[in-house]
């Protein structure tokens, strides 16, 4: 039974005299062994501690402690063996009244502070905290030396992963409670708060649990390589409990302050999001690792995106006709990187966007998309493709993460490059369209939020962004003021055709000028026929190819009211 014995069956003791005793040859156990052994049943009176006194001195100098101190530490180190103990068990060892203990409850609390007491939440008896003293201090009083806890400061980001590996390795084994988990890593923070990834989440007024879980996140990024981690290996970080189900519920529903400051995002699985694992954004690893090498996935790991590097563009000569040749000209004139750059200065000091949205429409073939690849090339900008119709996911709240997580990207993208850029929406139609009024069904309230999400980063775009459309009676009026360049490209004039007809396939003039008056073609039906002539010179040696030959070209380039109907096949 854990009950105290009463008082009146406590004989009174005779306490012996050290005043005079020399206590250089004791040992800490010897010291510890007779305090708690006078100590037992003494109820803590005035004889008893009187007695004690210069043993709890001698222990208190030599741990540089106070004596309350010294005399519970004696009690925790002698009940070592039984591993946890909590004040009851003081107040039946001691056979002391409550209130005694109690009194010095902000000795066991510096006790804790200073790790020479391992708290450990409840007793398995009781309701209250339990203590024991650590491992390595009763190691050190084997060894008749004084215990100093080991420090967790850190000289870099590396070791100080390594500290938090170390701590979240015990927990994780069970090998310490909670409260000496977190014990630990207030320590841990608190002795590395100068090291930069520390003061930056401190300028960030980050709180103590999200420290924690961006720092669980750098540390399987840096030492494992691994950039998404699911949720167990997040939560057991918190005790079970309100708090742990309140992370959890945020983490899956991408609420908290983590999300809004764009600190954790869902992963992805090929283009997919994964609404069950979990990464850092590339903005907070470049912030807070900046030396660290990000491995960038290959262009066609994710399906949303193509990244197009000007230098694999080909270079290619492009005719338009006059008005629309002033506008391309005078686009590529600002977006060399030195008028560019002049331009976002001005205009962030005169209070204006500094992001270039461009809408490039009209006819299909007319040399859009080419465009924007030969603007790219000419002002040495990669290109950042988006593929629409890979954005929309099958989960809910998918396409519009990935819209989100697009825009995200893009701008750690423009943040690690010497030049910015180019975000091209590629027949954009679908997502620029005119918005459903009044929408009931599912699918109409997702795309009015695609368009709501792309208005809203149109607005604080800080780069390029370029769109092309087929359709531009289509698309709703919204977005017609969020592009501030706006290109019409129309079908070649029959001097554009003749001009392109002469560089694709080398013929001469005459021959050019037939051809452009008798084919209404576009830019691109003329590079199609230029690549099959290419095909057969390949196949078939073919060197020269008459005006005939070009002809039969150009007629199978044409799909007339003669050619067969093509049976469709529907659902």
């Amino acid at each position: 039974m854990r009950n105290r014995p009463p008082f009146a069956n406590i004989e009174e003791k005779e306490y012996p005299d050290y005043s005079q005793t020399d206590f250089s040859s004791w040992s800490f156990l010897d010291l510890v062994t007779e305090i708690v052994t006078q100590g037992e049943n003494s109820r803590l009176s005035d004889d008893y501690l009187k007695c004690a006194a210069p043993l709890l001195q001698t222990l208190a100098d030599r741990q540089k402690i106070t004596k309350d101190e010294a005399l519970l530490l004696s009690a925790f180190v002698n009940n070592s063996i039984s591993n946890w103990t909590d004040l009851q068990d003081l107040t039946i060892f001691f056979g002391c009244s409550n209130m005694d203990i109690i009194k010095m409850s902000p000795c066991i609390k510096h006790l804790v502070d200073t790790d020479l007491l391992i708290s450990g939440g409840h007793n398995d008896f009781s309701n209250q905290h339990s203590y024991r003293v650590p491992d390595e201090l009763l190691e050190s009083y084997r060894d008749n030396k004084p215990y100093t806890p080991r420090s967790l400061a850190c000289k870099d980001i590396v070791s100080l992963l390594a500290e938090l590996f170390d701590i979240t390795h015990d927990l994780h084994e069970r090998d310490i409670t909670y409260d000496r988990f977190y014990h630990l890593m207030d320590k841990l923070y608190a002795q590395n708060a100068h090291l930069p990834v520390m003061m930056m989440l401190d300028d960030m007024k980050f709180c103590n649990y999200d420290k924690l879980i961006v720092l669980q996140f750098l540390r399987h990024l840096m030492f494992h390589n691994e950039r998404s981690l699911q949720m167990e290996s997040l939560a057991f970080l918190y005790e079970e409990g309100p708090k742990r189900n309140r992370f959890i519920y945020n983490m899956e529903h991408g609420n908290g302050f983590l999300y809004k400051n764009r600190i954790v995002e869902f992963a992805s699985a090929n283009g997919l999001v994964d609404n069950e694992s979990y990464q850092l954004t590339d903005r907070i690893i470049k912030k807070l690792v900046p030396d660290f090498k990000l491995k960038e996935e290959a262009p066609s790991a994710n399906k949303c995106v193509d990244i197009i590097r000007y230098q694999d563009i080909a270079r290619k000569k492009l005719y338009f006709d006059g008005q629309t040749s002033k506008q391309v000209d005078q686009l590529a004139h600002i977006l060399t990187d030195t008028n560019f750059k002049k331009v976002q200065t001005r205009l962030k000091a005169s209070g204006f966007r500094q992001g270039f949205a461009c809408l490039f429409y009209g006819a299909p073939g007319t040399g859009k998309t080419e465009l924007c690849l030969q603007l790219a090339k000419k002002t040495g900008r990669d290109v950042m493709q988006v593929n629409i119709s890979q954005l929309r996911s099958m989960w809910v709240g998918g396409s519009e993460k990935n819209l989100q997580g697009l825009f995200d990207n893009y701008r750690d993208m423009v943040a690690r490059s010497k030049k910015a850029p180019l975000l091209l929406f590629n027949e954009a139609d679908a997502i620029i369209q005119k918005r459903s009024e009044n929408s009931r069904n599912a699918v109409d309230k997702m795309e009015n939020t695609l368009q709501n999400i792309l208005l809203e980063n149109i607005e604080k775009l800080d780069g390029i962004l370029i769109a092309t459309t087929n359709l531009q009676n289509t698309m709703d009026k919204a977005f017609e003021r969020r592009f501030i360049y706006k290109i019409r490209f129309n079908k070649p004039t029959i001097e554009a055709r003749t001009s392109i007809w002469k560089s694709m396939l080398g013929v001469n003039k005459a021959t050019a000028t037939q051809l452009a008056k008798n084919y209404e073609f576009s830019g691109g039906q003329i590079e199609n026929i230029a690549r099959k002539s290419t095909v057969d010179k390949i196949l078939y040696g073919t060197t020269d190819f008459t005006f005939e030959t070009l002809k039969d070209y150009c007629d199978s380039e044409l799909i007339d009211n003669q050619q067969k109907p093509i049976n469709r096949i529907g659902f």
